[in-house]
């Protein structure tokens, strides 16, 4: 009986070594592929970062031209209300005589 128990315990430190040399095996398969998923969301994150900083430029450009057309647009209303005479003011001035 005591070499069926030899036995047994021999299978069993087998288990025991298979056992730790799987779960060594799973500890680095998962060091693994958190590395790659930091490598992965690092460059994510630089692509990100260089798309959101072209958005943001296109915007400060549309904002600038926004403000350009603006000025325009005021200055060419100066100039049409010039060359009627005062706009709206002569017209009130107009129904007020009739």
């Amino acid at each position: 009986m005591n070499g069926e128990h030899r036995g047994l315990d021999d299978v069993a430190r087998l288990l025991m070594a298979a056992a730790g040399l799987a779960k060594g095996m799973e500890r680095e398969v998962e060091d693994a592929l958190r590395r790659r998923f930091e490598q992965w969301r690092g460059e994510e994150s630089d692509s990100l970062r260089e798309e959101r900083e072209a958005v943001m430029e296109m915007a400060r450009k549309a904002l600038a031209e926004n403000a350009r057309l603006r000025e325009e647009v005021a200055a060419l209303r100066e100039r049409v209300a010039k060359l009627e005479g005062g706009g709206e003011g002569s017209a009130s001035k107009e129904d007020a005589d009739s």
